[in-house]
């Protein structure tokens, strides 16, 4: 697939502390007199996926870019960081909450996860807040949340999300708040309590709360990119520092197949070593599944487009799905979805006889809405 150098820079320096393999190649497009960069598109691109944070981080010391591009990246990491911030504090007044009503909680994303895995909370935007909670204590956390002013989504029905999601959705002033039970839907199975098998106690900033296991975490990041659509690009940038160390591989496809996701794992990994220049078990990369090339060439250009047909490109990742039944499973499940399903879906009141033509135009808007990023 030909890339133009300006979504092949926005590739390369998508992460932290890219390697010296990758910056050279970087300096070879900023120099190539043949193809001069385009520093508008470069920017435009990078903010298509949000990962202008990092861009700025990795080219900022490369007096070959305009000194303007480099103040317009400063402006975006600079507001991340400052959004950053109060949104850590945020998450950890939670994680406080929680633990003060005796209910164990990890959180999954973020600030949290920047500070962690990247080491500057600039360089990853972040919107709502992710917490897991065990499901038997759901009750008494969506209590503690409530009394410490915390409101259930007017919008969403809480019968719905309980049913046919995975999360119930919190609001306070500007923090919105998506409290976990579990991390897989509709395409995969796991038990709520599949995720606290191995969680372990860290120690943060003078706190002390569970965190998911480095093979599990990568799991979720991994299903949680699938689950996007793998767009943006920025969806994949926490994925980065954990493949380059920390996992315990055998382990990690133990878990992969368990979870009936094995031909999914495979595929993304070989797409991080593809478009990202990681260094990834030969064992895994050396593993060209059937379908590879064409979804690779799917998964990249869906980085650079701005208008997508979002339910479409869903469908045809369904072939990522370890088994026949699992892809008709949920294909079925797709086209003729629960009425609650229907309702999370397209935002519709609970109660509302507006359910009836959004369900028969279900399979048409999945065929032909384009959705703007």
């Amino acid at each position: 697939m030909k890339l133009s150098p300006e979504e092949t820079l926005v590739l390369l320096l998508s992460q932290p502390a890219p390697s010296d393999m990758v910056m050279r190649e970087v300096w070879t497009l900023l120099s190539d007199t043949s193809q001069p960069i385009k520093y508008d598109k470069l920017f435009q691109l990078a903010n298509l996926n949000q990962v202008t944070p990092l861009l700025y981080k990795n080219l900022a010391s490369v007096q070959a870019v305009p000194q303007e591009i480099i103040q317009r990246m400063k402006t975006q990491y600079i507001l991340t960081l400052q959004r950053n911030a109060a949104h850590l504090a945020e998450t950890l007044s939670i994680l406080d909450i929680l633990k003060r009503s005796g209910v164990c909680a990890i959180p999954l994303k973020g600030s949290f996860a920047a500070e962690i895995l990247l080491g500057d909370m600039g360089l990853y935007p972040t919107s709502d807040i992710d917490i897991l909670v065990p499901w038997d204590d759901l009750k008494k956390a969506r209590a503690s949340l409530i009394a410490a002013g915390y409101e259930l989504s007017e919008s969403i029905s809480e019968q719905d999300q309980l049913s046919s999601s995975y999360h119930l959705y919190f609001h306070r002033d500007t923090t919105t708040l998506e409290l976990h039970w579990n991390l897989v839907r509709r395409y995969f199975d796991a038990p709520p309590s599949y995720w606290w098998e191995d969680a372990q106690e860290m120690d943060f900033r003078g706190m002390t709360f569970f965190c998911l296991s480095c093979e599990k975490y990568l799991l979720y990041l991994i299903f949680r990119f699938y689950c996007k659509a793998f767009m943006p690009l920025h969806h994949a940038v926490l994925m980065l520092p954990l493949l380059r160390n920390g996992i315990d591989w055998d382990r990690f496809m133990r878990f992969a197949r368990q979870l009936r996701m094995r031909r999914l794992v495979l595929i993304t990994l070989n797409l991080m070593h593809d478009a990202f220049r990681l260094d990834i078990p030969e064992e895994i990369t050396r593993k060209k599944l059937i379908g590879y090339q064409f979804l690779k060439r799917l998964v990249i250009s869906g980085f650079f487009n701005p208008d997508v047909k979002l339910h479409l490109r869903m469908l045809l990742y369904l072939s990522l799905l370890d088994s026949p039944y699992d892809v008709l499973r949920v294909f079925l499940r797709r086209i003729f979805p629960t009425p609650a399903e229907i309702r999370l879906r397209y935002n519709i009141p609970h109660g509302s006889l507006m359910i009836l033509p959004y369900y028969l135009l279900n399979p048409f808007v999945m065929l032909f809405k384009k959705t703007s990023r």
